[in-house]
């Protein structure tokens, strides 16, 4: 029996007062709409895949790995259960942390550290808090 879940959540940037969205972005100082994720929880017999999908632009196969590897360590499962792709924007923020903005005038030695990192874990809280309290996959 196939069993499926989804959700959908706010992944909006705080903004830091020099280095824009994530502390990483400098040419994002602002947001028309909300950023927003989706998951789709698929569970098969015990076979279990995530899905998520971003408002965000697109990362480094290394830097996606890295997101997946995160969310499924802290989740029990394998990097190969969790899917993670983006709309691949240029109109919106990158990972914080990444070193691609989705805009080629970006200066990217214009960030805050600090910041940076604080959002990374506050982006990353986003994922995984929301799957430990989003109802499991429904038949």
């Amino acid at each position: 029996m196939l069993k499926a879940g989804i959700v959908g959540f706010d992944i909006t940037p705080r903004f830091h007062p020099t280095c824009g969205a994530w502390g990483s972005t400098p040419s994002m100082p602002e947001l028309d709409l909300p950023l927003l994720s989706r998951c789709v929880a698929l569970d098969e017999g015990g076979r279990r895949l995530l899905w998520f999908g971003s408002d965000l632009i697109g990362d480094t196969v290394k830097g996606t790995d890295t997101i997946r590897d995160e969310i499924a360590d802290t989740l029990g499962l394998r990097r190969e259960q969790v899917i993670f792709s983006t709309s691949q924007t240029h109109s919106s923020g990158a990972v914080p942390g990444s070193a691609l903005t989705g805009s080629s005038v970006c200066d990217l030695s214009k960030n805050n550290p600090e910041f940076m990192a604080q959002e990374r874990k506050r982006f990353m809280q986003s994922y995984i808090c929301l799957l430990y309290t989003s109802p499991s996959p429904r038949d």
